[in-house]
C-alpha cells in the first residue's frame, strides 16, 4: 500500500508539473503576442503621424525663401502692355514670376530681364525634352514685369521695353494707388528718388524730368491659386535659378 501511494503521489506531481509547464508556455506566448501587437501599433501610429505632418520645405539658402504658409494675393487691378486689364484672375491656373522695376532703370532691370530671358529659354528646353520623353513637367511660369514708375512708363512703352528681352513676357503698371495696393499685398518696397538739391535733374526723352526709383531686386513667385509662394534672389546663374523654380513647383505639387 505504501508503494501504491508513492506511485500515485508521483503521478499527481508529474501532472502538476505538466500543467505548470503548459501554463508558463501559454503565458510566454501571450506576452509575446501582446508585445508584437503593441510594437506594430506604435510603428503604424508613427507612420500615420509622419504622413499627417507637412513635408519639410526645401532649403535654398539665401537664393530663395519659401513661405511656410502661402499668402493669398489680395484683389488688385493693373493694366498690361497690351492695354488690357491685368488682375488677380490672370494669376489663377498658372504660376507667375513677378519682377518690379521701371524702363528707365540703368542697371538692375535690364540685367535681370536679360537673365530671365535665359531662364525662360531653359524652361522651354526642359519642357520640350520632357514632352519628347512622354514625361510630365511643370509648365513654365509667366514672367511679369511690373513698372513702379507710372508717371513715365505707359503700357505702350513697357511693351516696347520687354520686347527687347522676350516676347512672352507680360508687362503691367497702374496708377499710384493701384500699384500701392498690389505691392503692399506682395510685400514689395519701392520709392521715387528725387535729384539732390543743387544737382540738375536728368531729362529723359519725351518724358518727365529724370529721377531714379529705388526698388527691390527680388523676384516673387505666385502659385496657380494666386498665393505668394516664394521670394527669390535675382538669377545670377539662370540655369540654377530655373531648376530652383521647377523644384518649388514640384514640391507644391507633391504637398
Amino acid at each position: 500500500m505504501v508503494q501504491g501511494d508513492d506511485n500515485q503521489e508521483r503521478e499527481l506531481q508529474g501532472a502538476g508539473s505538466s500543467q505548470e509547464a503548459g501554463g508558463a508556455s501559454f503565458s510566454g506566448w501571450t506576452a509575446f503576442s501582446i508585445g508584437l501587437f503593441l510594437f506594430s501599433s506604435l510603428v503604424g501610429f508613427a507612420f500615420y503621424i509622419s504622413n499627417l505632418a507637412p513635408p519639410a520645405l526645401p532649403d535654398f539658402g539665401k537664393a530663395a525663401t519659401l513661405l511656410p504658409t502661402p499668402r493669398p494675393v489680395e484683389p488688385f487691378e493693373l493694366t498690361d502692355h497690351r492695354d488690357e486689364r491685368f488682375d488677380r484672375d490672370r494669376l489663377l491656373g498658372t504660376w507667375s514670376l513677378f519682377f518690379f522695376g521701371y524702363t528707365y532703370c540703368p542697371d538692375i532691370c535690364p540685367t535681370t530681364l536679360q537673365a530671365l530671358k535665359t531662364v525662360n529659354a531653359h524652361w522651354e528646353t526642359a519642357s520640350a525634352l520632357a514632352a519628347s520623353a512622354a514625361e510630365e513637367a511643370p509648365a513654365p511660369p509667366q514672367v511679369v514685369f511690373v513698372s513702379v514708375d507710372p508717371d513715365r512708363d505707359s503700357p505702350a512703352r513697357i511693351g516696347e521695353y520687354i520686347a527687347h528681352f522676350d516676347d512672352s513676357f507680360v508687362g503691367a503698371t497702374g496708377t499710384v494707388e493701384q500699384l500701392e495696393t498690389f505691392t503692399r499685398s506682395v510685400g514689395v518696397f519701392y520709392s521715387k528718388v528725387e535729384p539732390a538739391e543743387g544737382i540738375e535733374a536728368l531729362e529723359t526723352e519725351g518724358s518727365a524730368p529724370g529721377y531714379l526709383v529705388a526698388h527691390s531686386s527680388k523676384l516673387y513667385l505666385v502659385d496657380p491659386q494666386g498665393r505668394l509662394r516664394a521670394v527669390l534672389d535675382d538669377p545670377h546663374d539662370p540655369a540654377e535659378f530655373a531648376d530652383m523654380v521647377t523644384e518649388i513647383q514640384q514640391f507644391e505639387h507633391r504637398s
